[in-house]
């Protein structure tokens, strides 16, 4: 009896340890596994724009950062210049800084204080607003300050 040509190649392969294509795997196995390529393939893109935006948010807190810590060193340095007198109290602003911070812009802003408080008289709120062209951002700085008896033409402040 002869066998057809089918049997015997699937006996060969049987008999060599290799089932035959149509035996075991069929069809479904080539797709199952390009299935599993693919979710891995999806699953790596996922986790790459995770990490990605992560990165990306925290290297823009710190910039934030960085810039809020310089804007607060400006603020305090236009209220020091205040009180030194090396800055006028007339010159209310907005005004920008010299050559280094020149997207850095500030703003006088003298309100007097009326309280009954004794020792109050003659306070002064000095408000301080510097602001950052671009990204665009703005700080404001409040302190009191007792200017001088000489009028609010003087740039002097009293300090006692």
């Amino acid at each position: 009896m002869r066998a057809s040509s089918s049997t015997i190649c699937a006996r060969k392969s049987v008999v060599r340890g290799l089932p035959s294509r149509g035996f075991l795997f069929g069809q479904s196995a080539s797709g199952t596994i390009l299935l599993e390529v693919v979710l891995a393939l999806v699953l790596f893109v996922a986790a790459a724009a995770i990490i990605g935006a992560g990165f990306s948010a925290s290297v823009d807190s710190v910039e934030r950062q960085r810039l809020n810590s310089h804007a607060v060193n400006l603020g305090v340095s236009v209220l020091s210049e205040l009180q030194m007198g090396i800055r006028k109290a007339d010159e209310t602003g907005p005004s920008p800084f010299s050559v280094p911070f020149e997207t850095w812009t500030w703003e006088l802003i003298l309100a007097p204080v009326e309280t009954d408080v004794e020792g109050s008289k003659g306070l002064t709120q000095a408000e301080v607003v510097i602001r950052h062209r671009d990204p665009p951002m703005v700080y404001r700085l409040a302190q009191f300050l007792k200017l001088s008896a000489r009028g609010s033409e003087s740039s002097a402040v009293d300090i006692r």
